[in-house]
């Protein structure tokens, strides 16, 4: 056997060492040398373990594909709410599609309700869910129509200067109110009547009243739109079932 030597102090190895010296025993240069090609390979096989470790763990969690998308039922919901904005932007400049307004009101629910259903069909529809949803639409379009109107009421005050026709509205409203009292008979009415008639000669007192209407419509909407959706669920999980 030819007996091997250090490539830099040139000693014989020992050749009982030949499969296990890795450094010369005179000089300590090492003995082993690598190419390129054979560390690839070396650093894949380290990899290997790791990267079947790392397959074996998902990195998502395995959800329910029935599962509500919470983000995409609330995205819906916002939309119906801006839809009223739209609305409310085209009945500006042309006074008759403020008719579409109350009929997009009416039927959101059920048409959000719908357009999930399309855009997820796989999630599992209770009447549960339908009034949650409906009630989110409810709440959406209601913050718009609240929205519209204080913008409205703003701008016909201070913007376009109409204060004095919106107190003729209010005032020719009231005196509606107290003839049809006067006719009824009901003393007692008038009397409460011409108490808060007193009351909205005070602009705060006005500003709450108009406030508190705003939000007892608002209050029955979101009823109606939580109702509906919950109609709305209970034919779609029958129509699941069949």
């Amino acid at each position: 056997m030819t007996p091997r030597t250090c490539p830099r102090c040139r000693a014989t190895l020992h050749t009982e060492d030949a499969n296990s010296l890795v450094f010369c025993w005179n000089c300590g240069a090492p003995q082993v040398y690598l190419s390129e090609e054979l560390q690839e390979q070396f650093a894949q096989q380290q990899l290997a373990p790791q990267a079947g470790d790392a397959a074996a763990t998902p990195v998502e969690p395995i959800t329910d594909p029935t599962a509500v998308l919470w983000s995409r039922a609330i995205q819906l919901a916002g939309l119906a709410g801006a839809a009223v904005l739209a609305l409310s932007l085209v009945a500006a400049v042309v006074p008759p599609a403020a008719l579409l307004v109350p009929l997009w009101a009416v039927g959101a629910p059920i048409v959000v309700m719908g357009i999930y259903c399309a855009r997820t069909p796989r999630t599992r529809i209770t009447s549960a869910f339908g009034s949650q949803l409906g009630l989110l639409t409810g709440i959406s379009i209601a913050l718009a129509y609240m929205v519209v109107s204080t913008l409205v009421l703003l701008c016909m005050r201070f913007v376009l200067h109409q204060g004095a026709q919106l107190d003729a509205q209010n005032a020719e409203s009231l005196d509606t109110a107290r003839k049809w009292l006067q006719t009824s008979g009901y003393s007692g009415g008038l009397e409460q009547f011409k108490s808060l008639q007193a009351a909205m000669a005070v602009p705060e007192y006005h500003a709450g009243y108009a406030v508190l209407g705003s939000a007892m419509v608002s209050a029955v909407y979101t009823l109606y739109a939580t109702l509906a959706g919950a109609f709305a669920g209970l034919l779609r999980s029958r129509a699941k079932a069949r």
